[in-house]
């Protein structure tokens, strides 16, 4: 029998917006499955030294070096992954969905040690090989690879600061606005009160209709 307990089944009990069925799934869990954890876990996923010299490879194969931007391994992309790769004993639900046991698995069999020793050629040949894939666990494996590697390269400061410097579109560049907001470029909010009056707004019942004068209308074609 169906269950009728709606906020169990993660169903909205509000009013459907926009025409939405009362069926229809909350969306904001599809959209926290979507996401990151802030902050990744703690403590972290710990990897092999084999594991950790793979995957900084990887993201070495992903994003190479230069034009000013340095490699993703030395801005310690390791310390990134190990963070959001979910830890063995936690329930994995979040983005991007990589279980520590299954993802170290993989990171051993479909690529092994030899990866971090291979030419790029070949490596680039594996990780294409793996993102064609028509296996959907080794094509998934892929997608988690990349994400990581993109997710942690770009939020690393000296990231940032590459993009300033190298790039003319990212002189004003000051960093992903999300979660945090623009650290640091807001002005701090007063302590107590405010020292000057923050606004003011006019009550509904004191709103009064107004004739828009001639020539304002005839500007603006208004009836």
């Amino acid at each position: 029998m169906p269950s009728t307990n709606r906020e169990a089944d993660g169903i909205e009990s509000a009013p459907e917006p926009f025409g939405a069925k009362a069926t229809d799934l909350d969306p904001r869990e599809a959209w926290r499955n979507e996401k990151a954890q802030l902050g990744g876990f703690n403590p972290p996923v710990r990897f092999t030294d084999d594991q950790a010299a793979v995957l900084n490879a990887v993201a070495d194969t992903i994003i190479p070096p230069g034009g000013g931007f340095p490699a993703p391994s030395e801005v310690f992309i390791i310390d990134f992954i190990s963070r959001y790769v979910t830890p063995a004993d936690k329930e994995l639900k979040y983005f991007p969905l990589a279980g520590e046991a299954k993802f170290k698995k993989q990171v051993d069999g479909l690529l092994g040690a030899s990866f971090a020793d291979a030419s790029n050629d070949d490596r680039t040949a594996t990780l294409r090989r793996l993102e064609e894939s028509d296996d959907e666990d080794e094509a998934a494996f892929f997608v988690q690879l990349r994400s990581l590697t993109y997710y942690g390269y770009y939020a690393r400061p000296e990231v940032t600061a590459a993009i300033r410097k190298e790039l003319p579109a990212g002189r004003e560049y000051h960093g992903p606005p999300q979660p945090y907001g623009y650290l640091g470029k807001v002005e701090p909010w007063p302590e107590g009160r405010w020292d000057k009056n923050p606004g003011g707004y006019i009550a509904t019942d004191a709103v009064t209709r107004i004739e828009i004068p001639a020539d304002i209308k005839a500007e603006y074609e208004v009836s």
